[in-house]
């Protein structure tokens, strides 16, 4: 490179409005990349948040049906207990079983909702909790409870006596622990203020094994 050019060149640099000019190019650049990569935080954030929100409200819907099913059976066992009317307890029975074909019709699609919050691919540890502990030792059991208490009430036997025998409000009260405890971790893992084992040891508390 001839001299001129070399010691034109070292000038340009030093002059102050060069300075200033490199200094507006970099951080213009700086900027801009730092704008687009705050842009991306910010949709990033924006997306995770809509899906929890998301998962928090397929939660609540699974929280109805645990709590329906529940709350028609505690009225169908206290219409038993109070030897209320046999029109009362028809009607009783009918929303059950209303509430049991609900909860039956959307049993995988539960599942697959709890699947989906826990962002599992494969069947997870809180779907064998909702299948063989809320359903196999609590709703399936008081089902089977009531069903016997219906059949003895229509034909003016003891509906009372049955109730006490397979234990129903022991069973009640469990579909209600057992209930609150799986919605309830499944709602904090969906909003990410809890971990799996935490949620799986209140699950394990409340739901009897």
């Amino acid at each position: 490179m001839p001299e001129g050019q070399s010691g034109s060149r070292k000038d340009f640099l030093r002059h102050p409005m060069a300075i200033v000019l490199v200094s507006f190019l970099l951080s213009g650049l700086i900027g801009a990349g730092f704008s687009n990569w705050l842009s991306g935080q910010t949709k990033e954030a924006e997306r995770a948040r809509i899906q929890a929100e998301s998962r928090k409200a397929a939660v609540q819907n699974l929280s109805r049906y645990v709590y329906e099913r529940r709350a028609r059976a505690e009225m169908l066992a206290s219409a038993f207990r109070r030897h209320a009317p046999v029109d009362e307890i028809k009607d009783r029975k009918k929303l059950y079983d209303d509430a049991y074909v609900k909860w039956n019709s959307n049993h995988q699609a539960n599942l697959f909702l709890i699947r989906d919050v826990l962002q599992d691919d494969d069947y997870s540890y809180v779907e064998s909790v909702v299948e063989f502990r809320l359903i196999g030792k609590i709703f399936g059991p008081l089902d089977g409870c009531l069903t016997k208490a219906y059949d003895s009430a229509l034909s003016s036997g003891d509906p009372v006596g049955i109730l006490n025998d397979c234990d129903a409000r022991r069973l009640l009260q469990e579909a209600l622990d057992c209930g609150y405890a799986v919605t309830n971790e499944l709602y904090k893992l969906s909003g990410g203020v809890t971990i799996r084992s935490e949620a799986a040891t209140e699950i394990d508390r409340r739901c009897p094994d």
